[in-house]
């Protein structure tokens, strides 16, 4: 349809900084120090951007700073899909199993920062790794 691109919201991101070791590609997250497996901002650090008719027109061409995690996209894109990002299954199932129990959902939303309304992070903290945390 002639509308679809008003509604259209794209991301690219990634998962971490890129990977040092010359095993697998010896990338290079200069001026950051450290990469992939490392808790040094080159490893956790990484670039992403957001485009499309969704955004409105006073965040078009602006840079966020804001702290987000790669999980807070699975609560963002089921909040605009207008779908409950509570997983009810995991909850249910750590009922019937008490050994080993399902993480909740923790990414958090972030339409707020996306739409310009909010440029603080939803975060308080971002656990890093078990020795490091932001």
């Amino acid at each position: 349809s002639d509308t679809m691109y008003d509604n259209t919201l794209i991301v690219f991101t990634s998962d971490n900084g890129g990977c040092i070791l010359l095993t697998e590609s010896a990338g290079s997250n200069y001026p950051l120090r450290g990469g992939k497996y490392s808790d040094f901002e080159g490893g956790i650090k990484s670039a992403a951007f957001v485009s499309g008719g969704y955004l409105p027109l006073k965040v078009r061409g602006t840079i966020s700073h804001t702290i987000m995690h790669v999980a807070d996209w699975y609560t963002t894109f089921s909040i605009l899909a207008n779908v409950d990002p509570y997983d009810y299954q995991a909850e249910l199932a750590n009922e019937q199993v008490t050994a080993y129990q399902l993480p909740p959902v923790d990414g958090l939303n972030l339409i707020p920062i996306i739409n310009g309304i909010n440029l603080t992070s939803p975060h308080v903290y971002i656990p890093i790794s078990n020795d490091a945390i932001l």
